[in-house]
């Protein structure tokens, strides 16, 4: 997303790699680097040598929450989102409400403008907000959509693989991608 190899699965095992033998601090930019990783393992199915990268980056994390002092402002808002508003979805609702109003209102552009996001250290992370919509999609937590379609077999929906291809992943499969082997491009 961002064009930086250090962004990359494959860049942060490096770095991960880096820190285990000593190589690399755990510092501002290395937490950041991790910190980018949404973990919605996307990289895991793709990857066709089977790195479970949820677990090493879960690692890092750990060793990040033991050896990296966050600042003040930042562990609070940390601990309240994941402790008590993702766990609670008439708070995270409410959450959703006012970040709406605080878009729409004209209200994020005046504070913008002011500094006092860089001020508190929160400029980053209020970039980062979605943009709010009229519908939360909360209603829809907890029921079930039927598939819609004809149902099909989807290992006869698509062509054979072509020989080079299959060659290729071979290829990958027989030397894999493990964390011994990863390095920056």
């Amino acid at each position: 997303m961002l064009g930086l190899e250090a962004d990359s699965p494959r860049g942060r095992i490096y770095q991960i790699l880096q820190v285990d033998e000593g190589r690399l601090a755990i510092d501002a930019p290395f937490v950041e680097h991790i910190d980018r990783c949404l973990g919605c393992l996307g990289c895991v199915s793709a990857c066709p040598s089977g790195v479970s990268y949820g677990l090493i980056v879960e690692r890092a994390r750990a060793e990040i929450h033991a050896n990296y002092p966050r600042p003040w402002l930042e562990t609070r808002l940390r601990n309240f989102f994941y402790s008590t508003l993702l766990r609670d979805n008439r708070k995270l609702s409410l959450l959703a409400k006012l970040l709406r109003f605080y878009q729409r209102s004209g209200l994020q552009t005046l504070v913008r403008k002011s500094g006092l996001l860089k001020l508190l250290g929160l400029a980053r992370v209020e970039a980062l907000s979605p943009k709010m919509d009229k519908h939360f999609s909360f209603e829809d937590f907890g029921k079930a959509f039927p598939a819609q379609g004809t149902e099909r077999d989807v290992s006869r929906s698509s062509p054979d693989v072509s020989p080079a291809l299959a060659s290729t992943i071979l290829t990958k499969l027989l030397s894999g991608c493990s964390t011994r082997t990863a390095s920056p491009s």
